[in-house]
């Protein structure tokens, strides 16, 4: 089931759509860094509303910042572009971190095909286990320490 391109990359064409492992990281990786630039404004958000409790004295009087003030005081003191401050280092963790987990998916996947499901005659091999094995690299590899 697999195929040798043009330039001399092998596709795995029975799971993968006919990716290759580093098309199929790159794809994670971009979907990955598309859903961070969704949810990091509201993440930096949640994290300085958590800032300014953790400042106040919880026995004060008065009301407490919400997440919709704090949005909003961004805004007018830094305009739409605070709501995305610090998000570069964000950025590049989670290019790595998805990059490197779907390489190791989509080569343990195609490992898995072509040897243990040819041998046990499986159409759909080890989902579970490629999925833990490409997590465990993944971790081992951005996480050594």
């Amino acid at each position: 089931h697999s195929h040798v391109s043009t330039d001399g990359s092998t596709r795995d064409m029975s799971d993968s759509g006919g990716q290759t492992a580093l098309e199929s990281a790159l794809i994670g990786c971009f979907g990955g860094l598309f859903a961070t630039f969704c949810v990091y404004p509201l993440d930096l958000v949640k994290s300085k509303v958590s800032a300014r409790v953790a400042r106040e004295d919880i026995n004060a009087p008065g009301p407490r910042a919400t997440s919709w003030e704090v949005m909003r005081t961004i805004v007018r003191e830094k305009g739409a572009a605070g709501l995305y401050e610090g998000i570069g280092g964000r950025a590049v963790q989670c290019f790595v971190e998805d990059f490197v987990f779907f390489w190791w998916y989509s080569s343990i996947k195609a490992y898995a095909s072509q040897h243990v499901a040819a041998k046990e005659g499986r159409a759909r091999p080890l989902s579970i286990a490629e999925g833990l094995a490409a997590g465990a690299g993944a971790g081992i590899i951005n996480n050594p320490c």
